[in-house]
């Protein structure tokens, strides 16, 4: 059982909390006290890789669109088989061009459309994006292409 002070002090993202206090929640906690370990913003990299191996697409989702999750730890996410997984290391803010080359190339739209949303999108993924079959990849791609064009 996991103290309910520590699990309180998770959810409101206390800076005292250190990695090893996540690792016990990721060992012996449920789906929802595992989310909320992974999502702190004192994970570490040996916690996110633990995150990214749970059963649960949705402990995976939250590791791969931290903050904290490296290069190697995003493409993991990109390779997952659930596509929300796929979809939020598409957003991760350390997505990189090839990542979101990778992501873009997806079978699934919403994977595809995570790509030219995410601000590291180029212009290339965006143009890309603006000629896909769907619908709101296009959309949302001519539209960054727009505001793109708005900042010059």
């Amino acid at each position: 059982m996991i103290n309910n002070y520590l699990l309180r002090a998770i959810e409101d993202k206390s800076p005292h909390i250190q990695p090893h206090h996540i690792d016990k929640v990721l060992r012996k906690g449920d789906d929802f006290e595992r989310g909320i370990a992974v999502s702190h913003p004192n994970a570490s990299k040996e916690n996110i890789d633990k995150a990214l191996k749970d059963p649960e697409w949705e402990i995976r989702r939250d590791a791969a669109i931290h903050p904290n999750a490296t290069e190697k730890q995003i493409s993991k996410g990109l390779e997952d088989d659930h596509p929300y997984v796929r979809e939020d290391a598409a957003l991760n803010p350390n997505a990189t061009e090839k990542h979101l080359d990778k992501a873009l190339q997806d079978d699934d739209p919403d994977v595809m459309n995570a790509s030219v949303v995410n601000d590291n999108a180029t212009k290339n993924h965006l143009d890309l994006g603006a000629m896909d079959e769907d619908h709101y990849v296009r959309s949302d791609s001519l539209h960054r292409l727009r505001i793109n064009d708005y900042k010059k």
